[in-house]
């Protein structure tokens, strides 16, 4: 039989894993370009960021990087509700 202290830290514990998942993430987050939107428009662009693959339909990206993004291209991506997220720029090594 566990004894109160015991119990109490348990349920402290089980408190404590489910605040950290529920608390607010970073609205910053890197992404990778799986395809690039080609001009002939035939594939809509595809990018991956948090486990996620991100669609045309959820993305609104900076207009100066329409036509210059290719496969690979690492990007920063902001979300403020997990639901739009916009493609602000390319990232590259110095």
């Amino acid at each position: 039989m566990n004894s109160f202290e015991e119990n109490a830290g348990r349920i402290a514990r089980s408190m404590a894993a489910v605040a950290r998942a529920s608390a607010n993430r970073s609205p910053f987050l890197l992404g990778e370009v799986l395809e690039p939107k080609p001009t002939d428009m035939s594939k809509p662009l595809r990018v991956r960021a948090a486990g996620l693959d991100l669609r045309a339909d959820a993305l609104r990206i900076n207009e100066s990087l329409r036509g210059n993004l290719t496969e690979g291209d690492t990007v920063a991506i902001l979300t403020d509700d997990l639901q739009t997220y916009y493609l602000i720029c390319k990232v590259v090594s110095p």
